[in-house]
């Protein structure tokens, strides 16, 4: 019994430790509303580590998870032809920003330079453009810049459709509200025709619902315009008539012609 539970307790915490070495840790919150963006390209990576070279080394990249299963929370692991391995630094360090359509993340608290930039830290800076058709794309190592004083860094460029979820979820105040119009048009007039038609028994245009509201509504509409935008031509002034000359029978006509009347 108490092996039992040794073993599950060891199986637990082997499973949490993995799910805590695969994930990005950041400094702010709106850093951590962004980890979402990479979750498709982490799952991708945590199996299919990215492999990119150059004429002196290989590297091997994990978003948000390490490359290498025995060595946890490391991001990139650089190894050169006489094996020799560094760190680049590690996803438990990270920081990450983001436009339409790209992503930068950048791994913090890699192994020292020996006798570069200070002896500080090495940093890796990945840059992930999009690319709607693959989850990833081409991989390339940009720069190893190390020719300063501080602030040096591996720079890596990944193309990957990741980076392309900030283009489709900015939609415009106008856009959505469009759409939640049409939507509810739709329901409107797709539920209103069902009752109609199959619980009241309506034919013809009968079986569009409210279609008595809609006409009187569409009457006073046109009512409204005909008064705010048609012109009208002026009434006539009427000539003055005395008191009793509609009994006398002379009417507007007559009353018209009597200048032509000889004298």
């Amino acid at each position: 019994m108490f092996r039992l539970l040794y073993e599950f307790c060891v199986v637990s915490s082997v499973l949490i430790a993995h799910v805590v070495h695969s994930q990005c840790v950041f400094d702010s919150d709106g850093e951590n509303r962004l980890k979402s963006t990479l979750s498709d390209l982490q799952v991708y990576t945590k199996e299919n580590p990215i492999v990119v070279s150059d004429k002196n080394y290989t590297y091997t990249i994990g978003i948000c998870t390490s490359p290498v299963k025995d060595k946890p929370y490391r991001g990139v692991i650089q190894k050169g032809k006489n094996n020799i391995e560094h760190n680049l630094g590690f996803i438990n360090e990270s920081h990450i920003q983001a436009g339409t359509d790209w992503i930068f993340l950048r791994y913090k608290g890699g192994d020292r330079y020996n006798s570069h930039c200070k002896n500080e830290h090495r940093e890796a800076h990945i840059m992930i453009i999009c690319d709607e058709n693959h989850i990833l794309g081409s991989s390339s190592i940009l720069e190893e810049n190390k020719n300063r004083t501080e602030d040096c860094y591996y720079l890596f460029e990944i193309t990957s459709s990741v980076a392309c979820s900030n283009i489709n979820s900015r939609l415009s105040t106008g856009t959505i509200l469009i759409i939640l119009f049409i939507c509810i048009c739709f329901v409107y007039l797709s539920g209103g025709f069902i009752y109609q038609r199959f619980f009241i028994g309506a034919k013809g245009s009968e079986q569009f619902p409210n279609i008595s509201f809609w006409k009187d509504f569409g009457n006073l509409v046109a009512d409204g315009c005909d008064l705010a935008f048609r012109s009208h031509p002026k009434n006539e002034s009427r000539s003055y008539k005395g008191i009793g000359d509609d009994q006398l029978g002379l009417d507007e006509d007559e009353e018209q012609d009597d200048h032509l009347l000889p004298m």
